[in-house]
């Protein structure tokens, strides 16, 4: 398990990433449910940044093979 800080770095460099490069996927950054939570104190423990980062990787990952599939 990563260290908090390395999770909230991983995710500031993924979200600078698709930001920067896929700015296409602005959108769907607002509907992470991990984002929005639904309860009113969330708890913000490493579940929880480990969870937002693979739901990151995971929307890179579908775009990167989605988008590369229609160029082709």
């Amino acid at each position: 398990m990563l260290h908090p800080d390395k999770f909230q770095n991983e995710i500031y460099t993924l979200l600078t990433k698709i930001e920067e490069e896929y700015p296409e996927l602005s959108p769907f950054l607002d509907e992470n449910l991990v984002t929005i939570p639904y309860i009113e104190h969330p708890k913000l423990d490493d579940e929880t940044f480990s969870r937002y980062l693979d739901d990151l990787k995971q929307l890179l990952y579908h775009y990167r093979n989605n988008h590369q599939k229609n160029k082709a």
